[in-house]
This record gives structure tokens, sequence and C-alpha cells, in this order.
């Protein structure tokens, strides 16, 4: 099974009460950058992308991903509730990509 990043993308907006459309966005607000880095994370991890095609996807610069993903394997080690949001995304993502198979 292949899961595809707009099933991540769903997934970490949902967690942020936002809609799919405003991760694209150039907004900073905290719950969008949020779940724009989860989402970042998630699609090197869980789709295998390179740093180069994911800032593609999310239409941002590759070192924008390596701070994301660096910022949220730290916030996961100091932070449990975050941990644990992240790995809710991660559930919810990987339901998503089954139904769709």
């Amino acid at each position: 099974m292949r899961i595809a990043p707009m099933d991540i993308v769903d997934a970490a907006c949902a967690a942020e009460h936002i809609p799919p459309s405003r991760i694209f966005t150039r907004s900073r607000k905290s719950n969008v950058a949020r779940a724009r880095q989860i989402a970042m994370y998630l699609c090197r991890r869980l789709c295998g992308m390179s740093f180069p095609r994911v800032g593609m996807f999310f239409e941002r610069h590759h070192a924008t991903v390596v701070h994301a993903c660096t910022t949220v394997e730290a916030r996961i080690s100091g932070n449990v509730a975050f941990g644990v949001k992240v790995h809710s995304v991660q559930e919810a993502a990987l339901r998503a990509g089954k139904v769709a198979a």
C-alpha cells in the first residue's frame, strides 16, 4: 500500500481544524504552520519523499522542509502530547490510505 501525500495533508489539517487549502498558503499562523510541519515530516517518513520533492509538493524550499522535520523531531522528543498528536495524524493518514486503495 502506498499512502498519498494528500492523505497526510488532510489528516494534519483535520488535527488542527483548518481546511486543507490553508496548508499551501504562506500563512505563518501557529496552527497552520504546525499542520504544515507535521505534514512535511510525515511525507518524508511515510512516503519516503526527498527534501526537494516535499518542498515542491508544499511549494517551499527544501531547507524549509529540513527545518520542519528537525523541529517536529525535537518537539516529539520533548513533548509527549505533541508526539501523541503526530502519531494520531499518522494513524489517520494510514487509515485514509487504506480506504482509498
